[in-house]
């Protein structure tokens, strides 16, 4: 895969920031809080159909610890940073983000990854 750049969003500040335009992961993990495994696996799950239909997601998938069901994590391959940027503005995780506020155990970790094989 060939990279090149593009330009991003304004930082907000007077400097403009950019961007690879390339594949990567996405590692994000969730804990729900004791008795609310069911209600967080709702909220999360419902992310799976609309952001696998976004331009830009080459994979999407959702997976719950066998060990420990409260936990749960994605593993989404991007094809860059803007189709990133435009899913975490998207309608469904906008929604998705406020619903589960009160059912998370602490923040969730988010990690990005390259491709190197």
């Amino acid at each position: 895969m060939q990279e090149s750049i593009v330009l991003g969003l304004d930082d907000g500040g007077d400097r403009k920031v950019y961007y690879r335009r390339m594949a990567f992961v996405v590692i994000a993990r969730f804990t729900a809080k004791a008795g609310h495994e069911s209600r967080l696996r709702e909220v999360l799950s419902a992310l799976v159909a609309p952001t696998r239909a976004e331009a830009g997601c080459l994979h999407y998938e959702m997976v719950q610890r066998q060990d420990d069901p409260r936990m749960f994590t994605f593993y989404e391959k991007w094809e860059d940073e803007p189709s990133l940027m435009a899913h975490a503005q998207s309608p469904h995780v906008v929604r998705a983000r406020a619903e589960r506020a009160d059912l998370l155990d602490g923040p969730h970790e988010a990690s990005r990854w390259d491709l190197v094989g």
